[in-house]
Order: structure tokens, then sequence, then C-alpha cells
């Protein structure tokens, strides 16, 4: 239904309404992601979505200027970010893997200065109560294999 999407995107408003086109090819994204995104649209609400139908959501609300899922997405990654806490370094490298793309696939700083901010990595390890912990286990955890890796994720944490 594209009355859903021009009201809920001024980039489909464009393509549907100013441009003409009766329809838009979505292919760039994940096909469940695209149906995740059209019912959120439809519902005008993001309660909750599994974690690997993060990062294709928010990228299509972001590419199509979804301001209010936008946000909605900014509180649902904020939410895991403060959750990601403890000794569980699954949630934690989540967080900041999506909060790394976001920075450098999106160019949005918010994810990961919450990230740093709501978990006080930092690049120096100052204190020795720090060395046990679930920051220092998470840093010294992702960035064992630091030679193999894109040198640039690390440059978020300095």
């Amino acid at each position: 239904d594209t009355n859903t999407l021009t009201e809920n995107s001024p980039v489909f408003t464009k393509i549907f309404t100013e441009c003409g086109f009766e329809e838009h090819d979505m292919t760039d994204f994940d096909p469940a992601a695209v149906r995740v995104f059209l019912t959120l649209l439809a519902d005008k609400k993001m309660e909750d979505i599994e974690p690997g139908m993060f990062r294709e959501v928010h990228k299509m609300a972001v590419t199509f200027k979804v301001d209010w899922l936008r946000q909605d997405c900014a509180r649902w990654m904020e939410k895991r970010i403060i959750a990601a806490g403890g000794d569980n370094l699954e949630k934690f490298t989540y967080c900041f893997e999506e909060s790394y793309y976001a920075l450098k696939r999106l160019e949005i700083r918010v994810f990961m200065e919450f990230f740093k901010d709501n978990h006080g990595l930092s690049y120096e390890i100052t204190n020795a109560d720090m060395i046990d912990s679930p920051q220092y286990n998470f840093m010294m955890q992702y960035l064992k294999d630091f030679d193999k890796m894109d040198k640039e994720m690390i440059c978020p944490l300095l």
C-alpha cells in the first residue's frame, strides 16, 4: 500500500507522488526485514524486533527517512546497550558491532557514544579493578585477533 509508505516517509512520497512511480525495488534489503519494516509502518509503532532484524530495519528507517522509526530504533538499541552490561560477552559484542556499523555505514555516532558512555570503555587501563571488569574482558576477547580485523574497528573506542 503506497499510502502507508508515503504517510511515513518523505522519500517514498517523492518516489510515488512526485516521480509517479507505481512501485519501488527493495531488493537491496533482506526480504524478511522488508516485511518487518512494512508491518512496522502499517502499525506505526515498534515494540520489539529480533536482534537479527535490527540492522536492516534501522538501515531502511534511515534510508527512507522514517523519523519515528529511527527514534524507536535508537531507543531499542539504547535498551540493548544498557542491558549488555555484566558478563554476557555475546550481547556486549552485538551492541558494539551494531554501534560500529551505524557509525561507519550510516554515519550515526549516537550508538557508539552511548555504548562508550554506558560501559566506560577507554583505550587506557588505568585502574587495577578494571582488569577483572566486563569491559576489560570484552576488549581482550574482541581484540584477540586484532591483526586479522578491520583496523578501523578499534578507533571508535578511543
